[in-house]
C-alpha cells in the first residue's frame, strides 16, 4: 500500500471516529429532551391523581381508562429510558487507548524496527496501528449509537402516546369537575354557653 493511500485511510478512520463522537453528543441532548418529556408526563399524572373526580357514568369510566392508558405508556417509556442510561444493559462505547499507551507501542515499534521491521516500513506500521485504533473505535461506537437511537425512538413513541391519552383525558376530567354537585356543608348552631365566675377581692 503506497504512502498516499495509507494517509487517506488514516484520515478517513479519524473522521469516522470523530463523527461518531459528535453523534454521541447529539444523542446526549436527545436524552435531555426525553427526560423533560417524561417529567411532563409525571406532572400531568400527579395533577390528575391529586384531584380525583368521582362519577359513576361512562364519562367517569372513560376518565379512568385514559389515566390507566397514560400510566402504562409512561411506564413503558420509562423502562426504555432506563435502557438508554445503561441500567439494564451497560453501554458499550469504545474509548481509544490513552495517548501514553499509544506512544509506548509506537516506541516499541521504533525499537524493533532495526531488527524485525525495516526502518523504511516504520511509518507504515505506525499509520496502520493508528488506522486500526480509529477504525475499531468508530465501528463499535457506530453500533452503540444506533442502539441508543433506536431506544430513544421507543421512548419518544411511548411518551407521545402517553401524552395523547393525558390531553384527551382533559375533556372528561373538566366535564366531571364542572358538572359535579356543589358539596353541602352542614352547619350546626350551638346554643351559647354562659360561663359564670366570681371575682373575689381580698382586703387587707
Amino acid at each position: 500500500m503506497n504512502s498516499d493511500l495509507r494517509k487517506k485511510l488514516l484520515e478517513h478512520s479519524k473522521e469516522a471516529h470523530f463523527f461518531q463522537l459528535e453523534d454521541r453528543s447529539k444523542i446526549s441532548s436527545q436524552i435531555g429532551f426525553c427526560l423533560g418529556g417524561l417529567g411532563l408526563i409525571a406532572n400531568v399524572c400527579i395533577f390528575y391523581l391529586n384531584d380525583l373526580p368521582t362519577s359513576a357514568t361512562w364519562i367517569g369510566a372513560t376518565y379512568w381508562i385514559l389515566v390507566g392508558g397514560s400510566l402504562v405508556c409512561g411506564i413503558i417509556a420509562l423502562c426504555f429510558f432506563f435502557h438508554v442510561l445503561g441500567f439494564f444493559t451497560p453501554n458499550k462505547y469504545h474509548i481509544l487507548q490513552s495517548p501514553r499507551k499509544i506512544v509506548s507501542e509506537i516506541r516499541d515499534l521504533d525499537t524493533r524496527a532495526v531488527g524485525d521491521v525495516a526502518q523504511s516500513e516504520l511509518d507504515e506500521a505506525i499509520e496502520q496501528k493508528l488506522t486500526d485504533l480509529y477504525a475499531d473505535a468508530a465501528a463499535i461506537n457506530e453500533c452503540e449509537n444506533e442502539r441508543i437511537k433506536n431506544l430513544l425512538r421507543q421512548v419518544v413513541r411511548w411518551s407521545i402516546i402517553s401524552l395523547i391519552f393525558l390531553f384527551a383525558n382533559a375533556l372528561p376530567f373538566f366535564y366531571i369537575k364542572s358538572t359535579a354537585p356543589t358539596p353541602i356543608h352542614a352547619v350546626e348552631i350551638v346554643k351559647p354557653i354562659k360561663v359564670e365566675y366570681e371575682r373575689t377581692t381580698e382586703h387587707r
